[in-house]
């Protein structure tokens, strides 16, 4: 063997294994699509080449196009676009297209090598030759290889044409171009399947994800599209910080893998609600569980009417027996000043139960003395006519949960937290965990589920906090209260900054690039979109340096 030629089979053997770390590590797939005809053309010294990806239509689509003498670059990642059109696997009355080359190579599952496709009988290249005619090309050599995957699967077919020599003549493909090429082909197909497998299976879970979100959002009548809405306002605040030009946000910057690890955080931070009883997360009234207990205390007021009215009419007895020196009229009075009372404190009772903003310690003692009235039970015991538990829910002084049931909400982020630390993420989703457990972690450490404070929660934490309470305080959904106004809004959140609770710089952000406005005008009722006084606003004041406006 001469020295050119072993010169010329090292250089292809090392161009192989070069080609093969390449393929291995590259991880963008028009990218990939190039290298990969690059590579085949490369080694087997071809003028042309194309691919083509199999479609769920059963044709062959042009992936990528390139041709040295014609000076054509089409598909993948290049300016031009593929213009020409897919090729049928199969013909009229679904009868296989093995006229085609590329085709037949795909149908076939097999290498077709041509010397001069003009001398060929068996494939139609009719269209090649008057594309030829028309640029003053002349194709000749061709070799056609399928790309098979893992599964036994044809995925693609690979395409060459026009074979040099050292002299730039055509010649035809040899038997060592056409090995080292299906030694290519294979490995590209590999890769190729691997990727999609990836994409599929990052998919997968990224769709598991917004499935999940929208079983916990459903799972409540009250806030069926808080994860979604918490997701959508997290999201906005987290672009502009990327793109904040602010010293607080120079090391701020995510890549596509920072965004899908954010996108997946978001959507999963309430996750943990799964184990959270429905009738604590719709409890719209603060004696409802399975059901609204009030109806239990207004049954307990209807004995009470009716054991007065017996009453009455045993007294009425008694007086018209003369067992009992007293008018008719001053019992009716009595009677009725008696049910008056019941009624007005049922009525008390009845609005308790509705759960305010606030409620006032004179009505919750008012409660507390209204729960001493006594009653006869179906068992006969004299007893008070509201329970520890009833008197513990009716004087709640925000809202419809007590202290316990509370606790037992804030609970669904630990929850999340060890839900998602028990699930193996990639490297560049490995930050899940962290940024939707730490959506109620505090700047000053008084946050749960660990207490984290300061620069232990990440800047994706942080800005999730904030859209997550910036959507509750919003929501119009709540059974017990309208939505606030954006004024009423800020100025808590404002309150909470200043309270040491909410990112200050993120704070600031929100309010100096107007998103708290960008989200009001999409989502939120007109009464909601006031007018908000910066001047006064807690947590940001006008005069201090203002952060940079996004480049």
């Amino acid at each position: 063997m001469g020295t050119r030629k072993k010169n010329e089979q090292s250089y292809k053997y090392t161009a192989l294994l070069k080609y093969s770390r390449e393929l291995a590590i590259e991880k963008r797939p028009q990218k990939l699509l190039e290298l990969i005809l690059r590579a085949m053309r490369d080694i087997t010294n071809s003028d042309g080449g194309t691919i083509y990806f199999k479609t769920p239509e059963n044709t062959l689509k042009f992936a990528v196009v390139t041709n040295t003498g014609l000076g054509i670059q089409m598909g993948g990642t290049y300016k031009s676009p593929v213009s020409f059109k897919d090729l049928p696997l199969y013909e009229a009355e679904n009868s296989p297209n093995y006229k085609n080359i590329s085709c037949c190579c795909a149908l076939l599952r097999k290498t077709i090598v041509l010397e001069d496709a003009y001398k060929t009988d068996n494939f139609n290249f009719t269209g090649t030759k008057s594309f030829d005619l028309r640029t003053g090309y002349r194709t000749k050599s061709v070799l056609t290889i399928p790309l098979i995957d893992l599964e036994n699967n044809v995925i693609g077919v690979t395409q060459l044409i026009n074979a040099k020599n050292k002299k730039n003549e055509t010649i035809s493909y040899t038997e060592q171009d056409i090995q080292l090429a299906e030694i290519l082909a294979s490995h590209a197909a590999v890769t190729l399947s691997n990727q999609n497998l990836y994409k599929k299976l990052e998919n997968l879970f990224s769709q598991f994800a917004e499935v999940l979100a929208t079983a916990i959002d459903n799972k409540s009548a009250y806030t069926g599209k808080h994860c979604t809405m918490v997701h959508k306002l997290a999201m906005m605040i987290t672009k502009i910080a990327d793109r904040s030009t602010a010293p607080e946000f120079s090391n701020f910057h995510l890549d596509s893998n920072g965004y899908k690890e954010m996108k997946l955080a978001t959507l999963l931070h309430d996750c943990g609600k799964v184990s959270t009883p429905s009738h604590i997360m719709d409890k719209c009234t603060k004696l409802e569980t399975i059901f609204d207990r009030i109806e239990i205390v207004r049954s307990k007021f209807e004995v009470l009417k009716r054991d007065a009215e017996i009453d009455l009419l045993k007294k009425k007895l008694a007086v018209a027996d003369g067992k009992l020196k007293t008018s008719i009229t001053k019992l009716d009075k009595d009677f009725e000043k008696h049910i008056n009372s019941l009624q007005k404190d049922l009525l008390f009772l009845q609005k308790s139960n509705i759960g305010k903003e606030f409620m006032s310690e004179i009505d919750q003692q008012r409660v507390k003395k209204i729960a001493k009235r006594q009653w006869f039970s179906p068992d006969g015991i004299r007893e008070n006519i509201l329970n520890v538990d009833e008197i513990e829910n009716l004087t709640v002084p925000k809202g419809t949960l007590t202290n316990a049931e509370r606790r037992l909400i804030n609970q669904h982020s630990d929850i999340t937290l060890k839900m998602l630390q028990q699930l193996e993420f990639p490297e560049h989703l490995s930050k899940i965990p962290e940024i939707a457990a730490s959506h109620h972690e505090k700047i000053n450490g008084k946050g749960h589920p660990r207490g984290l404070k300061g620069g232990e929660i990440s800047i994706q934490a942080r800005i999730l906090c904030i859209a997550d309470i910036f959507e509750a305080l919003t929501a119009k959904d709540r059974p017990y209260k309208k939505g606030k106004t954006l004024s009423e809004s800020l100025f808590i959140m404002g309150k909470m900054v200043e309270g040491g609770e909410l990112d200050h710089f993120i704070f600031r952000l929100f309010i100096e690039e107007k998103i708290y406005l960008k989200y009001a005008m999409e989502h939120l009722d007109e009464y909601q979109r006031d007018e908000v006084n910066l001047e006064s606003l807690p947590g940001y004041k006008k005069e201090e340096v203002a952060i940079k406006k996004v480049a």
